[in-house]
């Protein structure tokens, strides 16, 4: 669902920027007094998402889709914490990878950033509204948690693709009855895999008893990585599956850029300013499995780096003051 510099216009490249600045200048607001372990805590779930989105899945008409991931880090981190996140991942797809426009980064942190994660943390609200007073059973909170799961994904899929398509006809790049339709069509499939995706990763983290699994604990990610280092364990795990499974990744155009090729919208994308260390996920140069292994590797080590690094200089500073 990532966007290219070309498709929308400066109007809407303008607003969606705003909106994302202000959005991310909240959540760092709401964090940056928290300790060094929310950072680390942000960097593990940002790389997980990183890996997940490399992972293109099959859907009907030569098309692919991948993970959003929105949701999965809403309900790990929060909103605030999901928002930070996704911008990270999204910035170092554009700039390292070419995945996406740099101009256009704004918006696709709008939709996938923003809005994918108000539009989760507004599901699970409602269901934790829809809670019983009286407390739940294990395996009935654990169903409730993980149909909540499964729907807070494929919404924030599903919400976020139909404001791309509203921007590309606001832009003028195309009309509604030509862009909407099949992206609706596209991402409702996708949507699904989204959450079926989600709920096995839930189910998974459950399993090797993942410390956040019901609402009724309502306890956040990183109130249990301080407690205990399974949450971090289950993380690292997952991040290993996924990057297994990116190299097998579906070559085929995702969603919105199956539209634009309907839309003929290809001849108007502008390719954005290029590093020339793993464009399109190619790993100096390296093509295939090869390629795609060291891209998530690099990516991995870029996002942790970005919140490690100062984590680890918060905590530092922490400790010399504690002395002093």
């Amino acid at each position: 669902m990532h966007i290219p510099d070309g498709w929308l216009s400066w109007p809407i490249l303008l607003f969606a920027w705003a909106v994302t600045i202000m959005a991310l200048a909240i959540a760092v607001g709401k964090i940056k007094n928290q300790e060094a372990d929310t950072l680390s805590s942000i960097g593990a779930v940002a790389a997980v998402i990183f890996v997940a989105q490399m992972f293109n899945f099959p859907i009907a008409g030569g098309t692919s889709g991948h993970m959003l991931g929105a949701a999965f880090a809403t309900l790990i981190l929060g909103a605030p914490g999901a928002i930070i996140v996704m911008f990270s991942v999204l910035a170092v797809q554009a700039f390292v990878f070419a995945d996406g426009g740099i101009l256009a980064l704004g918006a696709n942190a709008m939709n996938m950033g923003v809005i994918g994660v108000l539009v989760a943390g507004g599901v699970r609200k409602t269901f934790e509204k829809l809670t019983p007073a009286v407390q739940l059973k294990s395996k009935e909170s654990l169903t409730l948690y993980l149909t909540m799961g499964f729907l807070s994904a494929f919404l924030s899929v599903f919400v976020a693709s139909f404001v791309a398509g509203i921007e590309l006809v606001l832009s003028g790049a195309t009309t509604f009855s030509v862009s909407i339709p099949p992206i609706l069509a596209y991402h409702f499939i996708i949507g699904i895999g989204e959450g079926i995706l989600t709920v096995f990763i839930l189910v998974f983290l459950h399993e090797s008893e993942f410390p956040v699994v019901t609402l009724e604990e309502n306890r956040s990610f990183l109130d249990a990585a301080k407690s205990s280092n399974k949450a971090v364990i289950g993380l690292s795990i997952v991040l290993l599956f996924l990057s297994f499974l990116s190299l097998f990744a579906s070559s085929n155009p995702d969603g919105l850029e199956k539209v634009g090729i309907i839309a003929g919208l290809e001849e108007k994308a502008k390719e954005p300013f290029k590093l020339g260390i793993a464009n399109d996920y190619q790993f100096l140069g390296l093509t295939g499995a090869m390629g795609t292994f060291f891209s998530a590797l690099l990516g991995i080590i870029i996002l942790l780096g970005i919140f490690l690094l100062p984590a680890m200089y918060w905590q530092e500073r922490k400790m010399t003051r504690q002395k002093a």
